[in-house]
């Protein structure tokens, strides 16, 4: 679906198989959205255009619109943010592990850290919570409820204390002999900052004897 101004495409969507569903059963509401930019080149930005100021961004503007696609670990990498007026340096989200590969298997927890911060060793921590979007939930949960249509899952988690950290706590689930891979988007309920990591679940150990 999309919005047309006339002749030309300004947004268009793409819905989930979940989206699609609740759609058919006269459910879907759009509580919330997200606005990135990461088919622009900024490199692009001409301030030796011959024809002045006006054309500064000419070939920014003409760049080509991404067509929607439902895997926010292939689109949308690059939110933009909202920040305070005057902020004199960019927060960025610090997440430890770096890169969620978890060897568990059915019922085996995980936990991921978060922490929006602008560094310096200041105590600046911009978001009180975040929202952690699993993008498979047949292969991770949050409570332990198995999605077998696999569609994504979400739970907010709030920040500790005056730590500035939240504790993200997924199960995973495997029932194959393969290990089986899906993503974590996290993102910060205030700046809407955001990152997307990998899991990978283990299969269930072999039996020998």
């Amino acid at each position: 679906m999309g919005y047309l101004d006339k002749s030309t495409i300004t947004v268009d969507a793409i819905l989930t198989k979940a989206g699609r569903a609740k759609l058919a059963a006269n459910e879907f509401n759009i509580t919330k959205f997200a606005l990135a930019d990461d088919e622009v080149d900024y490199n692009l930005w001409d301030e030796n255009h011959g024809k002045g100021t006006n054309y500064y961004g000419q070939a920014i503007e003409n760049l080509p619109m991404i067509e929607a696609v439902p895997d926010g670990s292939k689109v949308m990498r690059y939110k933009l943010m909202t920040l305070s007026k005057n902020i004199q340096k960019l927060p960025f989200l610090v997440l430890n592990p770096t890169d969620a590969t978890y060897p568990v298997t059915h019922g085996g927890t995980g936990t991921i850290t978060a922490q929006t911060t602008t560094g310096g060793g200041g105590t600046n921590f911009m978001d009180t919570f975040y929202t952690a979007i699993i993008s498979n939930g047949l292969h991770a949960q949050f409570d332990g409820d198995i999605n077998y249509d696999g569609a994504s899952v979400s739970k907010n988690f709030p920040v500790v204390g005056t730590s500035g950290i939240a504790h993200i706590v997924f199960t995973g689930n495997n029932t194959t002999t393969e290990t089986k891979s899906t993503t974590i988007t996290i993102v910060g309920g205030a700046t809407g900052i955001t990152s997307t990591v990998t899991i990978n679940v283990a299969p269930i150990p072999v039996a020998l004897g």
